[in-house]
């Protein structure tokens, strides 16, 4: 995928990139864009790491769903935060 500037972005940067242009195109301050795009991503990427994590922890471990739930909530958070 390539953004409007021409370089080579992976599906995440250009969802971010779409919401960008998408935010700006309708009059939103930049600091809102700012805070959207925040909590948009990083609720994103905690959902997506915690259910995963909680699959694997029903699959693989005996302690169930819950603690790799929380553990991998906390690490895709971590990574949500990384990019800002």
């Amino acid at each position: 995928f390539r953004c409007c500037s021409g370089t080579r972005l992976g599906w995440g940067a250009m969802m971010i990139d779409d919401l960008r242009t998408f935010l700006a195109a309708g009059g939103v301050d930049t600091r809102a864009q700012f805070v959207v795009r925040f909590f948009g991503v990083t609720s994103f990427t905690s959902t997506t790491f915690g259910l995963v994590a909680g699959n694997f922890g029903v699959m693989l471990f005996t302690s169930g769903p819950l603690i790799p739930f929380f553990a991998g909530s906390i690490a895709g958070y971590v990574f949500g935060v990384v990019p800002f």
